[in-house]
This record gives structure tokens, sequence and C-alpha cells, in this order.
């Protein structure tokens, strides 16, 4: 799975990310509109509908214009296909189970995107777990404040286009 072009992330409140993500293995192609045209879109994937309403609003605040939510991993997996994210906020614990973490993960292969945890299970085997699984990956403790949340988001933007930054060259060279 190799990035066609780079992101070029801007610091929550300005800006734009845009991508353009070919799958082959897929058979998908993911798009973005030019920089000038590109809203910035998160996606929220919790089963707690006043928590993911919440983030919502922070990342809102954040400076994201859009921000898809999703109960479950099927329905994040179509949202992301569908129209893909610029980072995904997902719960560990999802529908009763802990399918959250192997959501991430396929996000994270398929889609490119940097995942944070939002979470209250901060245990020694689920961090762990999540770390081996993607380990990129933020986690941040349920519940949590907007600047923690706002600092999560700029690292792992960070962290991930450096990441594209270093695939993406060594596919043109």
């Amino acid at each position: 799975m190799q990035p066609r072009e780079n992101w070029q992330p801007q610091p929550p409140g300005g800006g734009s990310l845009t991508a353009c993500i070919s799958v082959p293995e897929c058979g998908v192609a993911m798009t973005q509109p030019s920089p000038l045209l590109h809203s910035r879109r998160a996606l929220i994937v919790d089963d707690e509908l006043m928590v993911a309403i919440g983030l919502k609003a922070d990342m809102q605040a954040l400076g994201f214009d859009a921000c898809d939510l999703a109960t479950n991993r099927q329905e994040a997996f179509r949202l992301a296909m569908s129209d893909q994210p610029d980072v995904v906020l997902i719960d560990v614990c999802l529908a009763g189970g802990r399918e959250g973490i192997e959501a991430a993960r396929w996000l994270h292969e398929v889609c490119e995107v940097p995942i944070i945890f939002v979470t209250e299970y901060t245990d020694r085997d689920t961090l762990e777990r999540i770390h081996r699984q993607v380990p990129s990956a933020s986690v941040l403790r349920k519940p949590m404040s907007r600047q923690r949340l706002f600092d999560a988001v700029a690292e792992v933007s960070t962290v991930h286009t450096a990441d594209l930054k270093e695939r993406y060259v060594s596919t043109t060279v």
C-alpha cells in the first residue's frame, strides 16, 4: 500500500490536509480534493453516543470541519472508505467487545490514517495489545481535556506525515 501523493499537514485550527491513496490490493482509490476545497475530516468510532458527540464538538473546536460518527467497525470501515478521514478517534471497546483495536489496525493499514484511542481501558495488557497492533497510535484515557486531544492530534499527524513522506520518497526513487 503506497500513497500516490503526500499529505501536507497544517496544525489544528488552520490549513488543510490532502491525500490521494490507492489500495491496489482492494481495487480502491481514495482521493481527497485539492487543498483549497478540502475540509479536515475526523472519524469518531465509539458506541457511546454522548461520548462521540462530545468528541465531535472537541474536534470541530480544533478546526475539523467534518466529523463522521460510527458506532461499530463495519460502519467505520464504510465511512473511511467512502470519505478518507485525516484522523480516527476510536474506543477500544465497541458493542461489548474489544474489537476497536482490530478495527483500528485495519483502518491504519488500509486507509493509512493516524489513530488515536480514546478509552477507559488503559491497563498494561490493553496498552501492550494496542501498541502491537497499531504501534504509532496514541492512547488517551477518558475523560480527557481538549488540550490533551489537541496534543495527540498534532503528534499523530506529524508522525504519520513523516512516515508517508518516507514511503513516498522510497517509491519515487
